[in-house]
């Protein structure tokens, strides 16, 4: 990865990643995978202990704009539908926001979102979003390591996160089944749906590193601010997060609740 933050190497083709981290790509009859040296298992394993650690200055969602967002005002931004669900009797012309739990402390994440929906007037729904490893992993295994990388905190750093608006280390812990439980014994609430996103946010992240790539306002206004090394180490970190949901190594989910 320095290598590529360096400038030395370069990821052109993002869309034989799912292929590559999958282990079935081959080259001239030679077959490429990924291997990950001890640095990283230990940067990575450093970063988990210290996420589990206790956080004394992390503050409620309410107070951080990057937890609670309009969703409306995303969708009309960027002409799609944010989100979809089949209950009849969801109330679209209410308020919408969203809570995404991969820039929450796990520790915090049953106070987040009691927090988030106590903040909310009846009838408003929230949108809760997380990432997740696909299927159950070893620690530390070399999947484990590989769905890691888009997580840990950047070498670099940028405008955003310089903001503290940082992902941690719930991907790698949280499932499904115990968000839903979570979720289930917040009071006064009711789940609309459930829906796997993983490939409207792989196109997503996708289309974000193009534009920083096509882009010759956004990417000079990127690297002034922020470094070249910083924008390798940006259009990377998305190729490669983009990359793990198509090849079903990571997994998005999309909650949809509405306060009562």
């Amino acid at each position: 990865m320095q290598n590529i933050y360096s400038g030395l190497a370069e990821l052109r083709e993002i869309n034989d990643l799912p292929e590559l981290l999958r282990g079935q790509m081959k080259v001239y009859g030679w077959r490429m995978t990924f291997y990950s040296d001890s640095h990283l298992w230990i940067r990575i394993g450093s970063w988990i202990v210290s996420s589990n650690l206790p956080i004394l200055w992390y503050a409620d969602p309410k107070l951080e704009p990057h937890l609670l967002q309009n969703a409306r005002k995303q969708a009309s931004l960027s002409g799609k539908t944010f989100c979809r669900t089949t209950s009849s009797s969801f109330n679209v012309s209410m308020p919408v926001y969203t809570l995404d739990l991969d820039y929450v402390p796990y520790q915090h994440i049953q106070s987040s979102i009691q927090k988030t929906l106590s903040s909310l007037q009846p009838g408003t729904s929230l949108v809760v979003n997380f990432t997740a490893i696909q299927q159950a992993t070893a620690y530390l295994d070399e999947q484990f390591v590989l769905c890691a990388i888009p997580f840990l905190p950047r070498k670099y750093g940028n405008s955003h996160t310089k903001k503290k608006h940082v992902r941690t280390a719930v991907p790698l812990y949280l499932t499904l089944p115990h968000a839903l439980e979570i979720i289930s014994n917040a009071p006064n609430t009711t789940i609309h749906s459930v829906e796997n996103a993983s490939r409207e946010r792989a196109l997503s992240l996708q289309a974000w590193e193009q534009l920083l790539v096509h882009d010759r306002k956004l990417r000079s206004v990127y690297i002034d601010e922020n470094g070249i090394e910083s924008w390798r180490e940006n259009r990377f970190l998305l190729a490669w997060e983009a990359g793990l949901l198509m090849a079903e190594f990571l997994i998005r989910w999309h909650v949809v609740i509405q306060k009562q």
